[in-house]
């Protein structure tokens, strides 16, 4: 077959009533698309249509007859509307050319959205929870070229078009995919209520832009993978991509929650020599220890920032200090990287917890303070209240040589890492089983949500079963 003749899509090829067409049959006609039982062209007066239809948010003219097969069917979300977060049954709307639907296999509560437990504001536009999933394609719009019906995806938190702005230059963990694109209206409630699911992925069902889809060839828990779509993707980015550990080095972490035990991993799979975990939660201590930390601290036993730095500082000592012989001023002395994944308090712990500071700003200023000339410093963590401010010494960037980096996601493309990461979790490298805190199915979804707010379990996690 010649490249001319070759069909766009060949999964399109497969669907009831579309035909296959190619770039020689779209030349001589000057269409956009072959479709209908036999070879029906929609010529030039469809085009000149369609800037007007996607201006009004309708699909183009090419995709007239393609109809989606999901539309219409019924599913169950867990969904915050008004004064409620409770599971809704929902009716699924017609997904757009570029949409996939997936079966949702698990889906991981991220503390950014533990906010949702408190119903006494309401919430005048209904919306799935949560940002994120791992499931099964089962519709791909005309337009998706990633991934076809059948394909296990992962539904991330950011997504990588690879064509804006961000994407072109490497930079796909800030991708504008959606900049001042409208909300996924995913499906209506029983009254008529529509209702946001843009990557809500606490339901049966889940609808995503192609953008936000990786797909993965793999059979692994899904439990396991679903903490890949946000939270073990940040701290496996923080270490691993932007500013990766090097071997030999030493590493100090602020917060054992799901994150910063990712980049724990993250740490100890690129060879650092000494990581050393920051975290007042006595089991999430021992978490630390399980999956690579050499040493552990309770801040609560120090007085204060500076009674901590300093027992920092005296860990990651340096031994030689012959400068001619590679050795390094005693005066400052400190952790080659410091990664940061403390944020701070929506709800009050029900574990054991850090009184003496609950915004995690203090432990953004420590992680400054700690840092040594030289060193690096990798902040995730969103300060409460988040228009709260800190102070740093200007010198600190200039003289001081101090590296930080911040940005949740740390350079990760998504494309490229997860799949890679996926197979970290299959061979053990990457231990997700002791990621899996609170796991339990969509009718105790807030058990879920309850567990990552009040940081009784490291995770909490819906799980759908498979038939």
């Amino acid at each position: 077959m010649a490249l001319d003749d070759y069909p766009y899509s060949a999964h399109i090829d497969d669907e009831p009533g579309i035909a296959s067409f190619s770039r020689r049959d779209l030349l001589k006609q000057g269409t956009a698309a072959v479709i209908g039982g036999g070879a029906t062209l929609l010529g030039a007066p469809a085009l000149a249509q369609a800037p007007a239809q996607a201006a009004a948010g309708q699909a183009p003219a090419i995709f007239t007859q393609w109809r989606p097969e999901t539309a219409g069917q019924r599913f169950r979300a867990l969904v915050r509307h008004r004064n409620s977060l409770d599971v809704q049954q929902l009716t699924l709307n017609p997904i757009e050319p570029r949409q996939v639907v997936a079966r949702v296999e698990a889906a991981q509560a991220c503390y950014t959205m533990v906010g949702a437990l408190n119903t006494q504001t309401p919430a005048m536009n209904a919306a799935v929870f949560g940002h994120g999933a791992v499931g099964t394609v089962i519709e791909a719009g005309p337009m998706v070229k990633r991934v076809q019906r059948g394909d296990r995806i992962l539904v991330v938190v950011t997504g990588q078009c690879g064509q804006c702005f961000q994407c072109v230059r490497g930079k796909a963990a800030n991708c504008q995919a959606g900049f001042n694109r409208p909300p996924v209206i995913v499906g209506t409630m029983a009254d008529g209520t529509p209702v946001n699911g843009n990557l809500g992925g606490f339901a049966e069902l889940i609808v995503a832009w192609e953008e936000m889809v990786v797909p993965i060839y793999s059979k692994h828990d899904a439990a396991e993978l679903s903490n890949l779509t946000c939270v073990s993707m940040c701290g496996l980015g923080m270490t691993m991509v932007r500013a990766p550990i090097e071997s030999g080095s030493t590493v100090v972490v602020f917060g054992a929650g799901p994150i910063g035990l990712s980049a724990v991993q993250g740490a100890r799979i690129r060879g650092a020599s000494q990581i050393i975990v920051v975290e007042p939660i006595r089991y999430r201590r021992e978490l630390a220890t399980k999956v690579g930390a050499t040493a552990v601290l309770d801040p609560s036993d120090f007085a204060d920032g500076a009674a901590l730095i300093a027992r920092l500082r005296e860990m990651t000592v340096w031994v030689g200090t012959n400068p001619f012989g590679g050795g390094r001023n005693p005066a400052v002395t400190g952790p080659d990287y410091i990664i940061e994944a403390v944020g701070g308090e929506r709800f009050v712990p029900k574990a054991e917890r850090y009184a003496r500071e609950p915004h995690g700003l203090e432990v953004l200023q420590n992680v400054f303070t700690l840092c040594p000339p030289g060193g690096f410093m990798r902040t995730c963590g969103v300060g409460y209240p988040m228009n709260s401010t800190v102070t740093f010494p200007a010198g600190g960037w200039s003289n001081g040589t101090k590296n930080h980096m911040g940005g949740n996601l740390a350079g990760v493309q998504m494309m490229r890492d997860l799949p890679q990461w996926v197979r970290m979790f299959e061979t053990g490298q990457f231990d997700g089983k002791s990621l899996v805190g609170v796991n339990v199915p969509l009718e105790r979804a807030t058990e879920a949500v309850e567990a990552s707010a009040y940081r009784t379990a490291v995770t909490g996690i819906v799980s759908f079963p498979q038939t």
